[in-house]
């Protein structure tokens, strides 16, 4: 067994939920806050087989997506 740990953006988080657990992986939601930006995020833990976390990274690679954010100094 592997525990797999995404911390994704909350916008993205809803569709991976309901995209692994549409593929039978059972996922844990957890609210979470980054301490630079102060940024609410959202925790994604799923417990699955080795042979399936290549799969999990796929899901959340297909689902998920890269956010840029400027601040100023």
């Amino acid at each position: 067994m592997k525990m797999v740990v995404a911390i994704v953006h909350p916008e993205d988080a809803g569709a991976l939920v309901d995209a692994l657990t549409d593929k039978d992986f059972r996922v844990t939601r957890l609210h979470s806050q980054g301490g630079f930006l102060k940024q609410s995020h959202a925790t994604i833990l799923a417990g699955v087989e080795e042979a399936q976390v290549d799969d999990v990274i796929a899901t959340i690679r297909e689902t998920c997506h890269a956010r840029s954010q400027f601040i100023n100094p």
